[in-house]
């Protein structure tokens, strides 16, 4: 069963609290910066959570500022890259739960983006592929509750066969059958999630 995630929150905060004093002891450490980012992100995955608090939902936002510095101090490194693909996409979510849908859809399109780039870096890389799926479907979905119907569609069917060429490369993927599943399902209705 999971757990409820406001009975996380105290070992989400003591988390954070902990990764800031590392940042105060070595300010231009990339690795404890990394800490803190993932920290914030556990309090922003509070915020968005339905069962959860959403005063913590600017959280978000400050884990894609401290994950932006640490991209500045380490471009090349991948799995920074691939962390940050998805701050913009939580705090596209974010954005949205306040109703901020044109900013949202600005994050996705970052995340969108960063995911294209690891993809075009290495085609072959199943989580990659992978990442760069979910963040054309959730674009998509967005963009079909904003009202922009057809380009949505183009999105979701691109996002659907890439997601067949990845359950032909590995049927036995949990995960991928998840999502194949909700990939079948209609687009929701305006004003539901």
């Amino acid at each position: 069963m999971r757990k409820k995630p406001l009975q996380a929150l105290p070992h989400f905060q003591a988390y954070k609290a902990l990764s800031q004093k590392l940042v105060q002891i070595e300010p231009h450490n990339p690795e404890y910066r990394h800490e803190l980012a993932y920290a914030q992100g556990n309090l922003c995955s509070v915020g968005l959570d339905e069962a959860g608090n959403p005063d913590l939902l600017p959280e978000c936002h400050e884990a894609l500022e401290t994950l932006l510095r640490v991209h500045a101090m380490e471009p090349d490194n991948a799995e920074v890259t691939r962390d940050l693909a998805n701050r913009y996409a939580w705090y596209a979510d974010a954005l949205l739960r306040q109703g901020r849908e044109e900013e949202a859809l600005a994050q996705r399109q970052k995340q969108l983006d960063i995911s294209r780039d690891l993809l075009d870096s290495d085609p072959k890389n199943a989580t990659y592929r992978q990442a760069w799926m979910l963040a054309m479907n959730s674009t998509s979905r967005l963009r079909h509750a904003m009202g922009f119907r057809a380009m949505a569609q183009r999105m979701r069917s691109r996002a659907q066969e890439e997601l067949d060429r990845l359950i032909a490369s590995d049927p036995e993927n949990h995960d991928w059958k998840v999502w194949k599943k909700r990939f079948s399902e209609p687009w929701p209705q305006a004003g539901s999630d």
